[in-house]
Parts: structure tokens; sequence; C-alpha cells
């Protein structure tokens, strides 16, 4: 808790910053279709880095707008963090990698202001060891697969975006192997946590 009130904080400074700075951003909307609805393609993509808990997290979305406020689109997540899990009393130093796949829900009340919601399942989870030549093997059946995060963005230009991003995982397992022997398995119980993101986003289109 005391690490996420230091990076909310941190990005409420960075944001007082740049308001001073930044240029007009235009507002994005899309042209109706026949039914009335609004379906242009939208993409974006954002990468970031904790100092609190080694996170580093990237983000990449594809989906299409409803209307100027509301889009729908599919997200992956690739995700790095330093972990020290505990083996037969032995702690190891590992760096833990993982692929996540699922939905995104986008809300923007106003051009500036986006909010993100995304939910899905972990496709991949795979370690590496300092100074170790283990293999790992993800454990699909006894990890918890899935995952959500929640994301505030302010539009800083009009395609760049700064956001503040929670993602949160389940316990995950790994079989760790000594080449064909088995040495024993390891539990990681949050892999997630907050995250500082810079972005690109590229709504439909804009208004002349």
């Amino acid at each position: 808790m005391e690490n996420a009130s230091r990076l909310i904080s941190a990005l409420i400074f960075v944001s007082i910053c740049l308001i001073g700075r930044v240029t007009p951003v235009e507002a994005h909307v899309c042209t109706p279709d026949s039914n009335g609805l609004q379906l242009r393609p939208c993409l974006n993509f954002a990468i970031g880095y904790s100092p609190f808990n080694h996170l580093y997290l990237g983000n990449m979305a594809y989906g299409r707008q409803l209307n100027r406020h509301h889009s729908l689109g599919l997200a992956v997540a690739f995700l790095s963090r330093k972990v020290q899990p505990q083996l037969s009393g032995i702690s190891l130093k590992s760096n833990l990698l993982s692929f996540l796949v699922g939905l995104e829900y986008r809300y923007s009340p106003c051009p500036r202001l986006l909010f993100e919601a995304q939910a899905g399942l972990v496709g991949m989870v795979s370690a590496s060891f300092n100074n170790l030549e283990f293999s790992t093997a993800y454990q699909k059946k006894d990890s918890n697969r899935l995952f959500g995060s929640i994301a505030a963005a302010f539009r800083i230009k009009p395609e760049v975006i700064v956001s503040l991003r929670y993602l949160g995982l389940g316990e995950q397992y790994l079989e760790l192997r000594d080449k064909n022997r088995l040495v024993g398995y390891m539990s990681i119980a949050s892999l997630g946590g907050f995250c500082l993101q810079l972005g690109v986003d590229l709504p439909g289109k804009k208004l002349n």
C-alpha cells in the first residue's frame, strides 16, 4: 500500500508538470455507419516500469470505437518481474516473464481523459535464473489463469498518453527441472502491481 501511494503521488506530480506544457487536443470521433453505429478501428499500446516492485509491463490493444466515448477490443500484455521464490529453504533470484491475452473496454469522458479495463487469461509464464540452468514448465492446471487490469490515462499530446495501471494476477505454479531431474515446484503468489506507463493512442478519426 505504501508503494502504491508513492507511485500515485509520482503520477500526480508528473501530470501537474505536464498540464502546462500540453498542446491543444483535438476531439476524436468517428463517422456513423448506415445503422447509426460508429465502428472505426482504434489501436493503442503502452510500456512502463515500476521501481517499487521491479515490474516491466507492455500493453497493446486493437478494437473498434462504438462512439466517441466507448470502444471494445482485443488486448495482449507482456510483463517481466524480478522475484525471489523459496525452494527447499533456498532463495532463488529469477526473472519471470508472462504473456496475457483478453478483452479491453475503454471509456473516454472527455478528449484528454481515458479509463481502461482489461480481463482475460494468462497464456504463459516462464522463468530464468541467475547462474542456474533450470528449465521451467508452466503448470496451467494448478495456476490461477485469470487476470484483470484497470488504468487511468491522461492525453498529453493528440496521440500520446501517460497512464497509471494496476494489474492483478493470481497464484502461478512452475515446474523446475535440472536437465531431466525434477527439482521441485515454484509458487509465485503475485506477479502484478501498479505501473506507470507511456503510450500511443490512435483513434479512428479526428474532427475536421
